[in-house]
């Protein structure tokens, strides 16, 4: 090989004019892979000539035998290739000077002549103080305009699911996209209780008390009938009525509206089983006329109660199931001129405890029906993928103007001041900001909790605060709040309010997990305070801290079926520190209901609950403090 080479470059030197080359491509016929033989033009000559003048020249398949070339010096070699490779480099090396010689380009004066490299720098992000976002919150806020959007969205009739409900939420959706929002609507098939071709009716004495379009969700549908008053319904109400040595089972609680939920009032008759709830509204606590209905729904959850845990989408395929806050019992609404009616012909002075011969005939149906969510987002300039989001409920069971048309009109109005504070104002939000405007909420938040169990994965960790424009007005002169304990200080500092977490437990290992809770929460401080809060990186993850700990709340050792409040301080349920404490009260007072075994499980599970929260806000595994 080497000597063909030699011979190759001698011949390319010496000027021999044979100098192409031929390419033979030969085909195995037995089918054998097909190759390549390269062949010199002077090796052809030399073999022509050896088989002879006027052969077949077909020697595809015949083998090859290169002929041996000539050998030459090798010194004589190397110096033609040095000599080949001077004269290029001379040559390039001209055509080089020449070709700079005649392109030189021509600098203009007005051209900016760069003595070294500029950096480029990031835009920094401007944000307002607080001091200027509520003066510019303030000026922009006004009444006109608020008026101006309660004309425009109040509505006779816009429940649920229904075409009015559809409208608005068009409606809604125009407005977020003339702000130059990105806009998006969330679907979701839920069932809803409606009332039957005939009101619900209430009998007493064998003639019917009144009538009433007012109607509970979610009762469960029985005929039942003799009445015991209890008050507003509470626990406590209930155990007074035992200790009158009152006989509530099997018995129609009659309580009055306010003070905790339908829902609550139902779910404590039912533990004392008691047959039916009827609710009334006091007139010392509503001002309303005497004929005005009462709605709500007596689901002790949230969401579609038909698909617990999962959301509600279109055809979804899971086996039948339901909540366990649905309740067992019926309940049913009634006026003032309907108790006024009950009372004046059976009550005591006193109205401790009294019997009633009364009927109760529910005739509620439970559909299926479409809604829609509606969201607009002002993307954030830094964590565009943290946002929080400011929710408003849009359906209401009748005209629904202060539960539901202010929440509207205040989340269309705060969408529209953002949006031009940032076009004329240069606020730029760090984070995100999602508009909400939430479907069936009258029946126990639906549609946001139906959104939440579709997207609860994407949304973890992402959504770091919720704030609820429902029923911002409430008719009173003073300014009340409700918010999750993480949000308690800002409230306070903000609103000069104090709010204050309810549970005291004197236990030793709570208050060790307690103790774990506040050495993270002062290592946390001090981080705060020794790091760099212009870096970006240290703040998310310090903010990535924080967002961990309301969900670490959440009980894990509990099923949402069972369990649909698992906040095991704002909770209800076995799993709460108030159900631990009482718990340990029916311990101490010998009762029968009380479990040794279960209330160290309910011991155990809340202790590392809390210490769970710790080890969230502690951080790194390394920084963990388990010292229980």
């Amino acid at each position: 090989t080497m000597d063909q080479a030699r011979t190759t470059v001698s011949k390319i030197f010496n000027g021999e004019p044979r100098s192409y080359t031929r390419f033979n491509l030969t085909q195995n016929m037995e089918g054998d892979n097909s190759h390549v033989e390269m062949k010199l033009s002077s090796d052809m000559d030399d073999e022509v000539e050896a088989n002879g003048v006027g052969e077949n020249t077909n020697q595809h398949n015949r083998p090859y035998y290169p002929s041996k070339l000539n050998q030459r010096s090798p010194k004589t070699v190397c110096g033609c290739v040095i000599g080949i490779l001077i004269l290029f480099i001379i040559g390039y090396l001209i055509g080089y000077l020449c070709n700079r010689s005649t392109d030189k380009t021509e600098i203009k004066s007005d051209c900016p002549v760069f003595n070294e490299i500029t950096p480029v720098r990031a835009e920094p992000v401007y944000s307002l103080d607080w001091s200027d976002l509520r003066a510019l919150l303030k000026k922009k806020l006004t009444t006109n305009n608020i008026n101006s959007n309660l004309k425009e969205f109040s509505s006779a009739s816009h429940q649920a699911g229904s075409t009015g409900d559809e409208a608005l939420a068009n409606k809604i959706m125009g407005k977020f996209k003339t702000f130059g929002m990105s806009t998006w609507t969330d679907e979701h098939y839920v069932k809803i209780h409606e009332p039957g071709s005939s009101n619900n009716r209430v009998l007493f004495r064998g003639n019917i008390v009144g009538t009433t379009e007012g109607y509970l969700a979610y009762s469960a549908l029985k005929t039942v009938q003799v009445t015991l008053y209890a008050h507003y319904g509470r626990a406590g109400d209930f155990k007074r009525l035992q200790e009158l040595n009152a006989d509530i089972n099997g018995k129609v609680v009659l309580v009055r509206a306010g003070l905790l939920s339908f829902a609550e009032k139902v779910s404590n008759a039912a533990s004392m089983n008691a047959s039916a709830v009827l609710i009334y509204p006091d007139p010392v606590n509503y001002n309303i006329k005497e004929d005005t209905a009462l709605f709500g729904h007596v689901h002790l959850g949230t969401g579609d109660p038909y698909t617990p845990g999962f959301p509600s989408f279109n055809h979804t395929q899971f086996p039948p199931a339901q909540s366990s806050g649905l309740p067992s019992i019926p309940a049913q609404t009634i006026t003032i001129r309907q108790a006024t009616e009950i009372m004046r012909c059976s009550c005591t002075i006193n109205f401790s405890c009294y019997l009633l011969s009364l009927l109760l005939s529910l005739l509620n149906v439970l559909i299926q029906k479409k809604i829609h969510n509606v969201f607009g987002v002002i993307k954030g300039y830094m964590d565009k993928d943290r946002y929080m989001v400011i929710g408003a409920q849009r359906d209401a069971w009748g005209p629904g103007y202060a539960r539901s048309t202010v929440g509207t009109s205040l989340l269309v109005e705060l969408a529209r001041t953002i949006t031009d504070m940032i076009k004329n104002d240069g606020f730029k939000p760090k984070r995100s900001i999602i508009f909400a405007s939430w479907s069936a909420g009258e029946f126990g938040s639906v549609g946001a909790t139906e959104w939440l169990e579709g997207y609860l994965t994407s949304l973890n960790l992402k959504m770091f605060s919720y704030v609820s424009l429902d029923e911002v007005i409430s008719g009173f002169d003073t300014f009340k709040a409700a918010a999750s304990p993480l949000l308690y200080e800002l409230l306070e500092n903000t609103m000069k309010q104090t709010g204050r977490l309810p549970s005291t437990v004197t236990m030793q290992w709570l208050l060790s997990a307690q103790g774990s809770y506040d050495r993270a929460a002062s290592a946390l401080v001090s981080a705060i305070r020794n790091s760099d809060l212009d870096d970006m990186e240290q703040c998310r993850i310090i903010n990535n801290r924080i967002m961990r700990v309301e969900g670490s709340f959440l009980s894990p050792y509990v099923s949402p079926r069972e369990s649909l409040f698992r906040h095991i301080l704002l909770g209800s349920g076995s799993h709460t520190l108030a159900a631990l404490v009482h718990h340990l009260e029916a311990i101490k007072g010998g009762l029968e209901s009380a479990d040794i075994d279960q209330f160290k499980n309910q011991f155990a599970l809340a202790t590392w609950t809390i210490q769970g929260c710790a080890n969230a806000l502690a951080g790194e595994v390394w920084d963990m403090d388990n010292e229980i």
